[in-house]
């Protein structure tokens, strides 16, 4: 198999780890790849405050998961849902160079920044060139910061655990892996991801992120709307933060008002302290779905998809789609994910939870936030094995060639000792030919070995081509020589090969032994050649 093939199967035949860092989640996920296909071979979703916890403990806590199973694979793909660490925005840009860019970027969102550029790793993804009203060249662009300390952390984390950290990004770039996966993959999209501590709503124009805005509600204010003094036939019930969380994910958005709880509290008293916040998202969503559409002149959206934490919210899909009037779903899982290694039903009631993480590695977006030591070490590392690749390549052929010389040298022996018998065989037919020369000989001698002129005259009349013209014909007939001398009346690239072809017509008769170019020039345009032919005696 050549080198790039090889190196290509090993890329497409692989295990890898997939961990999605969020702010008080960790997620992750190992796939085994396999050509165009990935089966999940394990998966884990621990409570784990990551935003607070230092790269010891991080480092501590991810072993814990990857030791309980063998199935992870060496090679790891980072998520980022921290929005503590990351700062994304869209802008344009007079159109300029790469090397350009980055820094037009910082200089512009010097005042927006929570951190400072130069204690930050950055990407960036281009959206589209385009020519604005006046015909001046832009390009949009998104741009994408991240907390070098908070970077570093998580790849550190990941380090420790024995994983070679292949690439750092964020949820919004990782969706667009799985909605290319799609076996339908619409045109215009929306994401509502729903996490613990945060949100934020991304809009897809052909699976390629073109917006992203956070929304001030998450799972947890969900949670915490719920929590007061509620009552009852039975008196005052008051709920808690945990009785709250309890709640929703047993009740979700209340569609029966009448329903009647096991403490006394009706599933109608639910709703008002719900209300607010719902037509708050309801609000938001509207707002951004505006805006985007005003800025790009699109259409309305085809579908919202709900992910994360909040997508297993009971309701929480028809509500939004009764709202809204667009049709609401939970974000898929990719149509190229076999998940037969894991209990289905179960990985079904958490699989919003990974997407992001799964997504990790099946992105080809261009955002990539790991550091660019740990780069330049990945390049050292493949550069290593492919020239211990190559170096076992070309041992392996030095050693085939070994075998194959070896092979030759005995066929070779084998053929010799064969000729040798053939020669002793041959021997009494060697004498025969000796007396038949004899006689051949003294029959020359008889015609003193001339040659028939007249025949010679014929010969070279039939096969003179027509483009060359003789002008002297010299025949020796005791020096058995003949000089012939002409034109070739022919361009000078044709000319050498309509001289060649004359030549091997002359050898190929009975009466030349061998044609020699004596002279070829070109004067005046026009091609002189000269040529000897000793002839047969």
């Amino acid at each position: 198999m050549e080198l790039p093939k090889f190196l290509k199967f090993r890329e497409n035949n692989k295990r890898i780890t997939c961990i999605d860092f969020g702010g008080s989640f960790m997620k992750v996920v190992s796939l085994q790849v396999e050509g165009g296909a990935c089966r999940l071979m394990a998966y884990a979703l621990k409570e784990f405050d990551t935003s607070s916890s230092t790269s010891e403990g991080l480092s501590i806590f991810l072993k814990q998961i990857l030791d309980n199973n063998t199935v992870f694979g060496k090679e790891a793909f980072l998520s980022i849902s921290d929005p503590e660490g990351i700062f994304i925005k869209k802008i344009s840009l007079p159109h300029m160079s790469k090397d350009e860019l980055l820094n037009a970027v910082k200089w512009q969102l010097k005042g927006e920044l929570p951190f400072s550029p130069e204690d930050s790793v950055s990407d960036l993804q281009v959206i589209r060139e385009y020519s604005d009203s006046e015909g001046a060249k832009k390009i949009e662009i998104f741009c994408v910061f991240a907390r070098k300390d908070i970077i570093n952390k998580y790849v550190s984390a990941v380090i420790a655990c024995g994983l070679a950290p292949q690439k750092v990004s964020s949820s919004a770039f990782n969706y667009c892996g799985i909605l290319d996966s799609l076996s339908t993959s619409p045109q215009l999209s929306a994401i509502l991801d729903i996490g613990n501590t945060h949100s934020y709503i991304s809009i897809y124009q052909k699976n390629k992120l073109s917006f992203i805005r956070s929304l001030n509600f998450s799972t947890s204010r969900f949670s915490a709307a719920l929590c007061g003094v509620l009552m009852t036939d039975n008196g005052k019930v008051e709920i808690g933060f945990d009785k709250a969380k309890q709640l929703m994910r047993q009740q979700g958005i209340p569609l029966d008002e009448t329903v009647r709880l096991d403490d006394g509290v009706k599933t109608g008293q639910l709703i008002p302290l719900m209300r607010p916040l719902l037509e708050t998202v309801i609000k938001e969503l509207e707002r951004s779905f505006d805006y985007f559409k005003s800025e790009t002149g699109s259409g309305n959206l085809e579908v919202l998809y709900i992910t994360g934490g909040g997508a297993s919210l009971k309701n929480f899909d028809s509500y939004l789609e009764g709202q809204l009037k667009i049709k609401v779903e939970k974000f898929p899982l990719p149509s190229s994910l076999d998940i037969k290694n894991v209990d289905a039903e179960k990985f079904s009631l958490e699989a919003n939870q990974f997407s992001s993480a799964i997504g990790s590695s099946l992105s080809t977006c261009g955002i990539n936030l790991l550091p660019r030591e740990i780069r330049s070490q990945k390049m050292e590392l493949i550069q290593k094995a492919s020239l211990r690749i190559a170096a076992i390549a070309i041992g392996s052929m030095f050693a085939f060639s070994w075998f194959v010389i070896n092979f030759q040298i005995h066929d070779y022996k084998k053929r010799l000792k064969i000729a040798n018998l053939h020669l002793q065989s041959v021997e009494e037919v060697k004498r025969l030919k000796q007396a038949v020369d004899l006689r051949d000989d003294f029959i020359s001698k008889i015609h003193m070995g001339k040659v028939p002129s007249g025949g010679l005259l014929r010969l070279i009349g039939s096969i003179v081509p027509a483009n060359i013209m003789l002008d002297e014909f010299d025949f020796n007939q005791p020096s058995h020589r003949m000089h012939l001398r002409g034109v070739v009346l022919a361009s000078v690239d044709s000319a050498e090969k309509v001289i060649t072809d004359f030549m091997k017509a002359l050898e190929d008769s009975k009466f030349i032994l061998e044609a020699n170019l004596i002279n070829s020039e070109e004067d005046g345009g026009v091609n002189n050649f000269e040529i000897e032919c000793i002839l047969a005696k």
